[in-house]
């Protein structure tokens, strides 16, 4: 296997990247472990075993045929154990971790111990994260994507011959549901008595034409009391909501055996009460709380919460009085008189061309478009007690920020690939990848 790549970087913001490589492999001489839950809707005609097909090498093959570890869970299976959302999916794979944050990278993933921090938003993860063939660098598609699901593969181990450097640890992949060849409607709804928080989602999908089918899929999702604070928490909510809302449309297009044609956009729209999630925050032997430390030490602000870490009641405070009016005119979190929240905006775009040059060669082409849009405001002390005049004690929290979070990514990647009867076959391929990332904030 052989690789070449070439990257030029511009200022701290802009990246654009070349990748060229070229892999041959030979018949399924190699080892494969893999393990799973479900089918991929197809079956062996002679002996009926199922037949799951994954794409662990930029192409369909079978897990029999693929030389990698995998772990494939169909959306049959994510339906039946009603699991639409990624902290229920990782249940289900062992030594895979995904933890979703409001802030930053907006996510962390990890495999076998291996991964990134969620606040390191300016760095590619260390487990690359595949959307319908596409290396998002962001972790806010991660949990937006576990809706109306074909397939969801977790490949193990370096992967960077096929999916770049970013998957030093492994890869999750996740493909959304296609057209269906029958005119099919689906509407799911639960309620959690718990949070006060219910979940709507539904598709319609079908052929409009006897060569392109339509599929359109929607979500939403609003909680109420997605966060219950502690008595006396100086909060205008004292109960933390959030809202989610996400809409795909997918085209097929196939007019002939040797071309076909992909097209799936998507919008992400997230509202919350504070990027703070559900941390409880633990004292020292002591059973007190630390105080906050700001400028060296020069400044100590009591901390303000308990440390019971079993209440399910978190100390998250509104910015102190004193600092609120602080935020920079300019800034989205300007005239909110300090109120933690949160929104986000992000598309998605994926066109992918397949065409057959001859019986033993295809040609794919995968364009991909994501647009992110993110402000949130919180107090990222995790509370305080600003000190007022005369000894007396104003509540409210320090240590707060305003992060603006946004990404323009396009990225081109072209294949070549071979399907021979004989014991070697290759693939040739290239790929270009515009970045330009924004991270500001004010503390």
């Amino acid at each position: 296997m052989t690789m070449f790549r070439a990257r030029v970087a511009y200022g701290s913001g802009l990246r654009r990247t070349l990748l060229c490589g070229a892999a041959l492999s030979g018949i399924a001489a190699m080892p494969s472990a893999a393990f799973a839950q479900d089918s991929a809707d197809s079956a062996d005609a002679d002996d009926d075993i199922p037949v799951i097909v994954v794409q662990a090498r930029r192409q369909n093959e079978t897990l029999q045929e693929v030389p990698v570890t995998v772990t494939a869970i169909g959306g049959d299976t994510l339906q039946r154990y009603n699991i639409d959302n990624v902290a229920d999916f990782t249940s289900r794979v062992p030594t895979l971790n995904v933890q979703v944050g409001g802030s930053g990278s907006g996510g962390q993933l990890s495999l076998r111990g291996v991964g990134s921090s969620n606040i390191s938003a300016a760095f590619d993860s260390a487990v690359a994260f595949e959307y319908d063939g596409i290396i998002a660098s962001t972790s806010r598609l991660v949990q937006a994507g576990f809706f109306d699901v074909e397939q969801v593969d977790v490949l193990r181990g370096p992967q960077s011959l096929f999916f770049g450097k970013s998957a030093t640890a492994g890869v999750l992949s996740l493909r959304s549901a296609n057209p269906t060849s029958t005119w099919q409607v689906g509407v799911r709804g639960s309620y959690e008595f718990e949070e006060k928080g219910y979940l709507v989602s539904g598709y319609i999908s079908g052929p409009i034409t006897d060569t392109l089918g339509i599929r359109i899929a929607g979500q939403f999702n609003d909680i109420e009391e997605f966060q219950l604070l502690e008595p006396g928490t100086p909060a205008v909510n004292q109960a933390r909501g959030l809202t989610d809302f996400i809409g795909r449309l997918t085209l097929d297009w196939n007019p002939s055996d040797r071309f076909r044609a992909n097209l799936k956009v998507q919008y992400t729209r997230n509202e919350n009460d504070g990027a703070i999630g559900t941390a409880e925050i633990g004292c020292g032997a002591n059973g007190v709380a630390d105080s906050i430390f700001l400028l060296g030490g020069g400044l100590q602000i009591p901390a303000g919460y308990d440390c019971n870490v079993s209440d399910q009641r978190y100390f998250l405070p509104d910015a102190a009085p004193q600092l609120a009016p602080g935020v920079p005119g300019d800034s989205p979190a300007a005239g909110r008189n300090g109120v933690p929240f949160g929104e986000t905006d992000v598309w998605f775009g994926r066109l992918q061309f397949e065409l057959d040059l001859s019986d033993n060669l295809t040609l794919t082409s995968v364009t991909g478009l994501l647009n992110l849009d993110a402000i949130d405001f919180d107090c990222y002390s995790y509370g305080g007690f600003f000190p007022g005049p005369n000894g007396t004690r104003i509540p409210g929290g320090a240590g707060c920020s305003d992060p603006i979070n946004q990404l323009e990514q396009y990225s081109q990647e072209v294949r070549l690939a071979s399907d021979f009867d004989g014991p070697f076959n290759f693939m040739l391929g290239a790929f270009y990848e515009d970045r330009t990332f924004t991270f500001d904030t004010a503390q």
